[in-house]
């Protein structure tokens, strides 16, 4: 009874999220295939960063589908256009009524349960303040302000995005997946760039099991589950900007098999490293998709201890 429940819930959040995707359905068949430069954007650009109709941000239980047969990411097919990319993500296994489809819904059901502790803080999670606070965390482009799902935004560059996490079934990490358009002005009606971001946590220490990492994440109405998306938002974002900001490229990336953890799991993708830095690895994946994930999972404690070792030292007394 519990998963038939957990699956109509999980139906009706996905249809939801395809209604906040109405705005972006414009252009929708001029735009380019994901992960396309087409102009550059300086970094000194001001956006306006569009919210979803729906206010409420989707969380759900990390799961995969390799055991149905349909890879890592759950995508089996391209996505034509814009909707068909943004529907790929947020409902692929959740369309059709085949045998094979409501075994994923039930796989997606049974992962959501990881979940169920966390709904009270869940529920009070919106667009609008995890935007404020996500760009306030960004490093690249100019100022930003948000623009209403409805609002028309006058002769200014624009980012639509829709946020989706995921939690890791150890509960040691956060995975998002934003699916983020650019509009410029002089074309607003048009989308000039259309990419999916994956951003992955660094895995919780190994040592908090799930009663410490229930109370971390829960703590405070949640203060550290919002901070942990928000900081995963802000780096989507600027990987998406800095993408941007290079401008078209045409070079043949080298595609290689890339190891990272997920919470406490080890993952691979086939991609293309962009640039690395003490505790992340930035790639393109043969989809042309971009991911940001953790080097290894003490690449934290790494990167503390580099900041630690750069620091001056503090002048003696009396100096």
């Amino acid at each position: 009874m519990l998963t038939r429940s957990l699956v109509r819930a999980s139906r009706s959040a996905c249809w939801m999220l395809l209604l906040a995707l109405a705005p972006l359905a414009q252009g929708a068949d001029e735009a380019p295939a994901p992960g396309v430069v087409s102009q550059a954007v300086p970094d000194t650009t001001a956006w306006r960063v569009r919210t979803p109709v729906d206010d409420k941000v989707a969380y759900r239980g990390m799961v995969s589908f390799e055991k149905a047969g349909i890879g890592s990411m759950g995508i089996l097919y391209p996505a034509p256009n814009l909707i068909g990319l943004f529907a790929a993500v947020l409902t692929h296994g959740l369309i059709a009524d085949s045998a094979q489809e409501k075994k994923k819904a039930e796989i997606r059901a049974e992962a959501d349960k990881v979940l169920l502790p966390y709904q009270p803080v869940l529920e009070k999670i919106g667009h609008g303040a995890l935007f404020e606070q996500g760009i306030a965390k960004t490093t690249r482009g100019a100022g930003k302000k948000l623009l209403g799902a409805t609002e028309v935004a006058q002769g200014e560059w624009v980012i639509e995005t829709v946020p989706v996490f995921s939690m890791t079934q150890d509960e040691r990490a956060l995975v998002l997946d934003n699916a983020i358009a650019i509009r410029s002005p002089e074309a607003p009606a048009v989308v000039l760039y259309q990419n999916v971001v994956r951003v992955v946590s660094l895995p919780r220490p190994a040592h908090e099991d799930k009663t410490a990492l229930l109370n971390l994440w829960s703590a405070e109405d949640g203060r550290a589950l919002r901070q942990e998306s928000a900081s995963l938002f802000a780096e989507s974002m600027d990987l998406v900007l800095a993408e941007l900001a290079k401008g078209p490229h045409t070079a043949e990336l080298v595609q290689k098999t890339i190891r990272y953890p997920e919470g406490g799991s080890e993952r691979m993708e086939r991609a293309a490293l962009l640039s690395e830095r003490c505790d992340r690895i930035l790639l393109k994946t043969l989809r042309g998709w971009l991911m940001s994930v953790p080097r290894s999972a003490s690449s934290g404690a790494a990167c503390e201890s580099e900041r630690t070792v750069a620091a001056p030292a503090e002048a003696p007394k009396g100096q």
